[in-house]
């Protein structure tokens, strides 16, 4: 954890500095003697948390507050002050300050915000990281899908749904790019995937998957291509350019591609004109798939999740995906949301305030007497019956 404290007064500074310290062994604590001295160190840290004066000589703390949240917007800002003037502590807190503490900082007082602080910085850590962890793994779904249907080189393959490629990439051209170097590494993979894609989203849309080796495949669209389904041969050299500045690769581009059912053939002309071994077929790995539908349905569950809607995030033809679920989960899809939605709002009932219907919205359902009904069904008892038998008393 990254923590400043500005202070013009080197003993408040310095005393505010090893009360955290103390407590927080861990923790890197910086400090600055003025709101300009703080703005050059949040230019080039990552801060956390900054405990701030309100009255400094030069940039005041409320100046700070208001151009240092354009440079981190993540900062929880602690206003210490002389003055316990309203209109001080109003501007703070519209400004964006978290708390505003009065001089002489009690210590306990300090330490419990700062307990409070990293409760909630390790909360939005771990939603952030759960957040990325989940993006990963549909990124990973949608690249095995893709290459599964290019594989079996049926455009109507009866395990996959690929309306979402065929919304995004209806007209498109293929980039076949086969890189003429030692073999790249997992890092490597990943780097130069990313790059061939920001090189080519300069111009439309693009969207690249390593096959096997060293050959990637790249989908491109734009407006104009969309409008026209026509492309000239200054973007076809404007596409080699791009991706020939990454190194040394051998590429081919085809014509444009009007219905995306024909992208397995045209990519395995390419593959077979540059003598490149095709992807072998490997279905996907029925754990991976459901986990990942399983992590989205849990960060989705208050949404309108339909089975139709979740196949399609994870590439899957509804009635495969159903039949796969029950097999890898032992329970049918419809169920699985229920269940899971009816733990969520049992742990609502009897947690907090909310009232009945509150919790019921919470949990995806906006019809009240519905709620009820699925409730009492499976649970055995209403809502209110509920939360009258196993009720937390909130102090």
């Amino acid at each position: 954890m990254n923590i400043l404290v500005v202070d013009d007064e080197h003993t408040i500074r310095d005393g505010v500095a090893r009360t955290i310290q103390t407590v927080y062994p861990n923790w890197t604590i910086h400090t600055a003697e003025s709101g300009e001295a703080a703005l050059q160190y949040l230019d080039i840290i990552d801060f956390h948390i900054v405990i701030m004066d309100i009255m400094m000589p030069g940039m005041s703390g409320l100046d700070l507050l208001q151009q240092g949240s354009t440079l981190n917007k993540n900062i929880r800002w602690i206003v210490i002050s002389a003055h316990s003037d309203f209109q001080f502590a109003q501007k703070a807190i519209r400004y964006g300050a978290r708390d505003y503490i009065l001089k002489p900082i009690g210590k306990p007082k300090l330490i419990e915000l700062l307990q409070k602080l990293e409760i909630e910085i390790n909360e939005e850590n771990f939603v952030r990281q759960y957040n990325l962890k989940l993006h990963n793994l549909l990124l990973q779904a949608k690249e095995m899908a893709f290459k599964e249907w290019i594989s079996s080189k049926d455009p109507h393959h009866e395990y996959f749904n690929l309306d979402a490629f065929r919304a995004q990439f209806e007209p498109c051209i293929a980039v076949l790019v086969h890189i003429l170097c030692p073999p790249l590494t997992s890092a490597n993979v990943i780097t130069l995937s990313s790059q061939i894609t920001e090189q080519l989203n300069k111009y439309g849309e693009a969207w690249t998957v390593h096959l096997e080796k060293m050959t990637f495949i790249t989908l491109f669209t734009s407006d104009s291509l969309k409008q026209t389904k026509l492309i000239d041969e200054s973007m076809y050299l404007m596409l080699e350019q791009q991706i020939q500045v990454l190194g040394k690769c051998d590429i081919h581009i085809t014509n444009v591609v009007d219905s995306f059912s024909y992208l397995p053939e045209r990519i395995n002309q390419m593959l077979d004109m540059k003598s490149i071994p095709h992807p072998k077929e490997s279905y996907l790995s029925s754990e991976e798939v459901i986990t990942t539908a399983i992590r989205y349905i849990e960060d989705h569950y208050q949404d309108n999740l339909s089975l139709e809607k979740v196949a399609a995030i994870v590439y899957l033809h509804p009635v495969y995906f159903s039949q796969l679920f029950k097999k890898i989960t032992g329970k049918g899809y419809k169920d699985f949301v229920i269940q899971l939605r009816l733990d969520q709002a049992k742990k609502l009932l009897i947690t907090s305030q909310l009232k009945v219907v509150e919790v019921a919205e919470q949990v995806g359902y906006s019809d009240l007497r519905h709620f009820t009904q699925i409730f009492r069904k499976v649970v055995q008892l209403t809502p209110s019956e509920y939360r009258s038998k196993n009720r937390i008393i909130h102090c």
